[in-house]
C-alpha cells in the first residue's frame, strides 16, 4: 500500500466556495467541508473550489485537493496578527489564530502574519 500526503475529495454542496489555504474536514458523506475546530481538521485546501454541484449530483471539477495535516509545511490563512514561532489555534472559519495559552495549539507559525487573510507557512501537530 502506498500512502500519500495529498488526497482528493468532492466538496459538499452545502459548503459553498472554499478558498485555498483554509483548514478543511470531512463530513458523514465523505465530502470536504470547512473545518470549524481542531476535532474535525483533516488538512488544508490546496486550491480554491466553488462548491457547486451539477443538477445530476456530479461534482465535475469541484474536487478538493487536500494536504493532510501531519505532512510537512502547510500554507494557512491567518485570522489576525501572528508572530514567527507562535503557537496557533484553529478559529471557526478555517483560519489559524495566535494561541492565548498554547493548550489547544494545532501548530507553529513559520512566518509572521500582519493581518487577517495573510497566507503564512505553518507546521501542524
Amino acid at each position: 500500500m502506498q500512502d500519500s500526503n495529498v488526497i482528493s475529495l468532492p466538496v459538499a454542496s452545502a459548503t459553498g466556495a472554499i478558498a485555498a489555504n483554509l483548514r478543511v474536514g470531512i463530513d458523514s458523506n465523505g465530502e470536504a467541508v470547512l473545518a470549524s475546530n481542531n476535532s474535525d481538521f483533516l488538512g488544508t485546501l490546496l486550491q480554491d473550489v466553488d462548491g457547486t454541484v451539477a443538477a445530476d449530483g456530479s461534482h465535475g471539477r469541484n474536487i478538493a485537493g487536500i494536504q493532510l495535516k501531519g505532512s510537512g509545511t502547510h500554507y494557512a490563512t491567518a485570522s489576525g496578527v501572528i508572530a514567527v514561532g507562535a503557537k496557533v489555534d484553529p478559529d471557526t472559519n478555517g483560519k489559524v489564530v495566535s494561541t492565548v495559552d498554547g493548550s489547544a495549539a494545532v501548530g507553529t507559525a513559520l512566518e509572521a502574519a500582519a493581518s487577517d487573510g495573510d497566507i503564512i507557512r505553518v507546521v501542524f501537530n
